[in-house]
């Protein structure tokens, strides 16, 4: 059973990384940059990575723990995979997000008063199954945040699987899950799926990829951690 590697310390993340030009841009746009491992924070006060931005608006700085470890290698462009708003985008230029605009797919979350619900990719393409067979040893560096993971749980290895077929040797690839969306998606006429050990279940279906583990982190301490995830993997092909 995969044991974690390297995991997200929040305290000596924010010692290491406040100091940095990221960080220092990110705080002029917001007035508060949280650190948290697991993004608990109300609706009421949700960050603009998912609805609009306003006063008092924060930041989760989280995923920029497992982004360093793509730009210790100074790739030329990182994709960032289902990029939503590409808010990443202005913070680290390289990137290129890639997802389907809501305007055209779902029009209701395209409202004139919540911007950060609205999509601005680089590219406009659906991240399915499709799209990965047409990118096969593709990306010199990619991630995806809480994007890939509505699926059923039973196909948690394939979706990491899937994952880094996409990379190219050498190349490194950041994917974050938020459990619980898996959780949701099985069928109902498995509901087996709820009694069992989801930690034991999650690890032991992710070890042995094929791939060099930089971080594994997986902290199910909240099941539903739909801003950041909660399965996280860092890794070099």
């Amino acid at each position: 059973m995969k044991q974690n590697i390297n995991p997200y310390d929040p305290v000596q993340f924010k010692k290491e990384f406040e100091s940095t030009d990221i960080c220092r841009n990110v705080s002029e746009d917001f007035d508060n940059l949280w650190w948290d491992q697991q993004f608990i924070k109300s609706f009421d006060s949700i960050t603009p990575r998912q609805m609009a931005s306003g006063t008092n608006a924060g930041f989760s700085m989280t995923p920029f723990y497992y982004l360093r470890s793509l730009l210790e290698k100074n790739p030329n462009s990182i994709y960032d995979l289902g990029c939503g708003a590409n808010l990443f985008k202005k913070y680290i230029p390289n990137i290129i997000g890639v997802d389907k605009s809501y305007s055209h797919t779902r029009p209701a979350l395209a409202k004139p008063d919540w911007p950060g619900w609205r999509v601005y990719p680089d590219i406009e393409e659906l991240v399915d199954k499709e799209y990965v067979r047409n990118h096969q040893i593709f990306f010199e560096s990619v991630f995806s945040i809480n994007s890939l993971h509505f699926r059923p749980l039973t196909d948690l290895r394939l979706v990491y699987e899937e994952f880094i077929s996409m990379v190219a040797p050498g190349g490194r690839g950041f994917l974050s899950i938020n459990i619980q969306r898996m959780i949701d998606h099985e069928s109902i006429s498995r509901p087996s799926v709820h009694l069992i050990d989801y930690e034991s279940y999650v690890r032991s279906q992710l070890d042995n990829l094929p791939c060099k583990y930089l971080i594994f982190d997986v902290n199910l301490d909240i099941l539903d951690n739909w801003l950041d995830g909660n399965v996280r993997l860092v890794f070099e092909r």
